[in-house]
């Protein structure tokens, strides 16, 4: 058949936007880089536009092709029926990246650093609707975790050291986007260090 450049066309226009979201939803998921959102947002609008451009390339390539012989016609039908399944699939699987996108943007990057001569018996996260339940920490070690608090609002920290209870706020009202990333330092006499993190 002729015009298979418009096929062609069709299949770059579905593999380059699916490329381009899967390489910054994996870095923002490996860096925490705010670079990778940012070209997400990008990606999402002009793959929206290359699905409608490759759309219209597949229309095109089975219009000028209807005066070819029939076997030509079926076969070419059935590849242009393919491009355009592949490019329509585009659009719940973009919707499933920003629905990843938004949960990772969402996760709070907590470390916890035990300066203290005792052991943490408990460390907790929690928010007005999540909990979270970091473990123990020996004197010296260190530990992190990711933390979704679920809703936007406060952010507090709790550990347990025998029958001593410290609480601390992470943030006043948790942003997306590693904005409140934190290091938290137990220091010798047990006081609770709440340091940012810049990324």
């Amino acid at each position: 058949m002729n015009y298979r450049f418009l096929l062609f066309t069709a299949y770059v226009a579905w593999g380059v936007p699916i490329l381009a979201g899967t390489i910054c939803l994996a870095g923002y998921w490996l860096t925490r880089d705010l670079l990778y959102p940012s070209v997400g947002i990008v990606v999402l609008i002009s793959g929206f536009f290359l699905a409608l451009i490759g759309i219209a390339c597949v229309a095109g390539y089975i219009f000028l092709n209807r005066e070819s012989p029939d076997a030509d016609r079926k076969r070419g039908r059935r590849r242009a029926t393919i491009a355009s399944g592949l490019l329509i699939l585009n659009f719940p699987v973009a919707l499933l990246y920003v629905m990843l996108g938004g949960y990772l943007g969402n996760r709070i990057y907590v470390e916890v650093i035990n300066r203290s001569p005792q052991e943490l018996d408990q460390i907790v996260v929690v928010s007005s609707r999540a909990r979270l339940d970091v473990g123990s920490l020996v004197p010296g070690e260190k530990t992190f975790a990711y933390f979704n608090p679920r809703v936007e609002g406060k952010v507090g920290i709790q550990i347990t050291a025998g029958r001593i209870v410290k609480e601390a706020e992470i943030t006043g009202y948790a942003a997306a986007f590693g904005m409140d990333d934190s290091r938290i330092v137990i220091t010798e006499d047990m006081g609770i260090v709440v340091q940012k993190m810049s990324r």
